[in-house]
């Protein structure tokens, strides 16, 4: 995956760029940014009790929120995270998209529009089956509902993320 991501990337990249020394850079602030988490995760784990050789999807959309949601002005600040990791994820849809959009272009002679259209719908659908209902669960944990709307009345809550993805990827990956 990795290897297509730079794959993704260096192909935008001008002739004049220092590859090495943005490699380095990337290297560095990543490790920060896992350093930082790992200060804040790991204590925090270990004062609720919890094991800390679990990790995963359970980490991100079960134990922060109930971690999280405990905390005074939780609600504010755990919204605050799935936004964040919500842009995280659209960020990475956008680059993953990029290859087989440019083969829809080339091999179907669209526009980009058009491809941007056809590659959402095809990933969009998998999408929905695959990660949408663990985004419901946190936010039915968090908004303490038995519906699969994370608000009372409303629609179940994977169905309004989905079209949001689907309407994300068509503005904001047409150039």
């Amino acid at each position: 995956l990795e290897g297509y991501i730079e794959n993704t990337f260096i192909s935008y990249l001008p002739d004049e760029e220092n590859i090495p020394a943005a490699a380095g850079r990337v290297a560095f602030f990543d490790t920060l940014a896992a350093m930082l988490a790992a200060l804040v995760i790991i204590p925090a784990m270990a004062t609720t009790g919890a094991q800390l050789d679990q990790g995963g999807p359970g980490l991100l959309f079960i134990f922060l929120p109930n971690l999280i949601r405990n905390m005074p002005g939780g609600k504010i600040i755990v919204i605050i995270f799935f936004v964040a990791v919500l842009f995280a994820g659209l960020t990475s849809l956008i680059n993953l998209y990029e290859a087989p959009i440019a083969t829809v272009q080339e091999k179907f002679h669209l526009e980009r529009k058009p491809a941007c259209a056809v590659i959402a719908v095809v990933g969009v659908i998998p999408y929905i089956a695959l990660q949408l209902k663990a985004v419901s669960a946190s936010l039915q944990i968090l908004f303490q509902t038995s519906g699969g709307g994370f608000l009372p009345g409303m629609i179940d809550s994977t169905f309004i993320i989905a079209a949001l993805l689907a309407l994300f990827t068509i503005l904001f990956g047409t150039r």
